[in-house]
């Protein structure tokens, strides 16, 4: 159990990360004087982010031995809708 408490603390910490690499790209596509370089490193920090997203949530999900039936319920925070909105929320900015 221990394992499964380390991966969700680890998800929630790479949750924050993508919080904030995203609010970084959103501020950078705002500016009124566009640098590309800044913005593709800003995007491709978001896409690392949600790549860390999508490690700690499968080794949360697994060693939690979290249930398909568990993953897709809204009562569950980190469940499967909210990773998909993630990924397209990423693919829109991308």
């Amino acid at each position: 159990m221990a394992h499964a408490k380390a991966a969700l603390d680890n998800l929630q910490v790479a949750f924050t990360q993508y919080k904030q690499s995203k609010s970084l790209l959103d501020k950078a596509l705002k500016t009124t004087s566009k640098n590309e370089r800044n913005i593709t490193n800003k995007a491709a920090s978001l896409s690392t982010a949600l790549s860390e997203i999508n490690k700690w949530h499968t080794l949360w999900v697994s060693k939690a031995g979290v249930s398909d039936e568990e993953l897709a319920s809204e009562d569950q925070k980190y469940n499967t809708d909210w990773l998909e909105a993630l990924w397209d929320e990423n693919d829109d900015l991308q």
